[in-house]
C-alpha cells in the first residue's frame, strides 16, 4: 500500500510522539540503569537511551531486541559469539583458545609493533590519531601504560577514507584474537 506524502508524515510524527511519550514514561528507569553499569560503560552508553531503544526494537517485531541487553553487559572479544535471530545461523567454531593464544603472544604483537614502525605516516593518520585522541577524551577507549606483550593482544588500527568520511578500523585479526571468537556467522536472510 502506498500512501499519501501527508498521511505518511502524520504517521511518522505519531509514532515519534509515541515514543518520545515512551521515553518520558522511562527517564527515571534510564538514569537507574546508567547508576547501576560499570565505569567503563558509563563513559560509552553515556546519554543512550537503551531502555527506549529495546522498547522500539520489541515494538517492531524486531528479532534481535536482546541486542540491547547484551550493550548493557558489554560484549565479550573472546569466546563463543551470541545468536542474533536475525540472519541465517552458520555455526564456526574457534580455531585457538585465549591460552593457546598467550603462548604465541609474544611473537604475534612484536609483528604487529615492527609493521607500525615500518609503515609510512600519513596525513591520514593524523586525522586518525586526532580521532583516537577524542575518543579517549570522550571516554570510549583508554590509554594503557603498562602494556605487557606477553600478556596482552596489541591489535592494529588504521583509517580508511570513505568518501568523505575517514572510518577508523580496529584489526584484532592481526593479533590473534579473532582466532579465539566462536562466532554463530551470517547471512541475510
Amino acid at each position: 500500500m502506498e500512501w499519501p506524502e501527508h498521511r505518511l508524515l502524520a504517521h511518522r510524527a505519531e509514532i515519534f510522539k509515541g515514543w518520545l511519550k515512551k521515553a518520558a514514561e522511562l527517564r527515571s528507569d534510564e538514569i537507574n540503569l546508567h547508576s547501576s553499569l560499570p565505569e567503563h560503560l558509563k563513559k560509552i552508553l553515556k546519554n543512550k537511551k537503551l531502555l527506549l531503544w529495546k522498547h522500539i526494537l520489541v515494538s517492531l517485531g524486531y528479532g534481535d531486541a536482546k541486542i540491547v541487553d547484551e550493550i548493557i553487559a558489554g560484549f565479550s572479544l573472546t569466546g563463543w559469539a551470541t545468536e542474533s535471530g536475525v540472519f541465517d545461523k552458520r555455526v564456526k567454531a574457534a580455531s585457538m583458545t585465549v591460552d593457546q593464544l598467550s603462548g604465541v603472544a609474544l611473537g604475534l604483537n612484536s609483528a604487529v609493533v615492527g609493521s607500525l614502525k615500518k609503515s609510512p605516516w600519513s596525513d591520514l593518520d593524523a586525522k586518525a590519531l586526532e580521532e583516537t585522541r577524542v575518543e579517549v577524551e570522550k571516554g570510549w577507549l583508554a590509554e594503557s601504560k603498562e602494556v605487557d606483550l606477553r600478556r596482552h593482544f596489541v591489535a592494529k588500527r588504521f583509517p580508511i577514507q570513505q568518501k568523505s568520511k575517514m572510518r577508523l578500523i580496529d584489526d584484532f585479526t592481526i593479533c590473534g584474537v579473532n582466532a579465539t571468537v566462536g562466532p554463530v556467522r551470517t547471512a541475510s536472510r
